[in-house]
């Protein structure tokens, strides 16, 4: 992936597969998406509102964090 985003879904994918575990249930699911958030904005040096991925990875790990359903949190990550 060519630009700044690669390193970034890098950074992403990267520390999900540090954190989750081998049979993740929907709050490791939601620790690990939340610590690779972290790991997003600290190499990009970014935060939520910067019109970054972060835009989106955010509201889709609090709908996650509050127990939506699929289509809830695809709802939130387009609506974002």
């Amino acid at each position: 992936v060519g630009g700044a985003s690669g390193p970034l879904f890098g950074t992403l994918f990267m520390t999900l597969g540090k954190e989750i575990s081998a049979e993740p249930d929907r709050a490791n699911l939601a620790m690990a998406f939340g610590k690779a958030i972290e790991a997003v904005a600290a190499r990009g040096k970014s935060q939520v509102g910067q019109k970054t991925m972060l835009d989106v990875l955010q509201p889709v790990h609090d709908a996650l964090l509050q127990g939506k359903t699929g289509s809830e949190i695809t709802d939130a990550a387009d609506s974002a």
